[in-house]
């Protein structure tokens, strides 16, 4: 996890999965079987703080726009850099407390949208974007493997993929078969004779 490295990250994490449990009882799930669903809305968490991870996304985004269905992004950045011309929703370690809780007015209107779809397309495991993956109100939550349970219904182990790409073409594969039967289609390259990969 990205913030393990921090002084007093036990304490620190004891505390946040305490909070975790707390807001999760809060929180109604929302319920419908996987094969009853139509997507429509999705939500994309993402670590914007790496320009070619965050390419990765924006290429996945695009690829789900193509479906019809209406994307919501927020994006995490872990530096105070200048924002403002981002066009997406997102936040910074400012608005991180203490505990790894996030809150900022974009936060919130995150959190009020409900989604047919939540993915977290994030290979850093940052505390942050599973919480908001967690409160989020959606009936299929895509995320990875992490030591957080109950948080999505569909898992993809991470521990033999190293590159966000590599995560996004799981995702896809995964996603394809459970609710978008075949639609989601990456753009494939070609090689040096101009032939298909």
């Amino acid at each position: 996890m990205r913030e393990s490295t921090k002084f007093l990250f036990s304490y620190r994490y004891s505390k946040f999965l305490k909070i975790l449990k707390t807001d999760t009882l809060k929180r109604t799930p929302r319920k419908k079987p996987v094969h009853e669903l139509n997507i429509k809305s999705i939500g994309v968490l993402f670590d914007a703080t790496i320009i070619e991870d965050k390419q990765s996304v924006m290429d996945f985004i695009k690829l789900l726009e193509k479906t019809g269905a209406k994307v919501t992004m927020m994006g995490y950045i872990d530096h105070q850099a200048d924002t403002g011309g981002i066009p997406f929703r997102h936040y910074t370690n400012k608005d991180v407390s203490f505990y790894f809780i996030p809150k900022n007015p974009d936060i919130e209107r995150f959190l009020s949208t409900d989604f047919d779809l939540l993915i977290n397309a994030d290979l850093s495991q940052c505390l942050s974007l599973h919480y908001l993956a967690d409160m989020s109100h959606a009936f299929l939550k895509a995320g990875p493997k992490s030591s957080l349970v109950d948080i999505y219904h569909l898992e993809l182990d991470t521990k033999d993929t190293f590159t966000i790409k590599q995560y996004i073409s799981e995702l896809i594969l995964i996603l394809n078969k459970v609710c978008f039967n075949g639609l989601l289609m990456a753009k494939r390259g070609r090689d040096g004779s101009g032939h298909a990969l």
